[in-house]
């Protein structure tokens, strides 16, 4: 879920990052449990609907997540994953339905 609000606050601000007035972002960190965070670049969006490629009998499957995007490299999975699932993270956009792919057998830490 995403929004704004407008804000008036006090604090510190030695380096004179911000000056009277003016704006700013305020991110405020979260933490989850339970979820899976994925490269970005592993997703694909169509309308309102986020979808991976999961490799299922070694072909390509396309599944709807639901999540929300954590930043521009990952996005974080809440639901439609399992563990043990095996996705496609890079050039997903090249692939199609049912597709018959290979899996590496090396693992890309995030």
């Amino acid at each position: 879920m995403t929004g704004s609000v407008l804000l008036r606050a006090s604090f510190d601000n030695p380096s004179e990052m911000f000056r009277n007035g003016s704006n700013g972002y305020v991110g405020l960190p979260t933490t989850r449990h339970g979820v899976f965070v994925i490269p970005q670049e592993a997703t694909i969006h169509i309308q309102d609907k986020c979808f991976v490629y999961r490799i299922v009998d070694g072909k390509a499957v396309f599944t709807e997540v639901k999540g929300l995007s954590a930043n521009d490299e990952h996005y974080v999975v809440t639901s439609g994953l399992n563990d043990g699932d095996v996705i496609i993270a890079e050039n997903a956009g090249m692939v199609t339905d049912g597709m018959a792919v290979v899996q590496e057998t090396g693992k890309k830490e995030l």
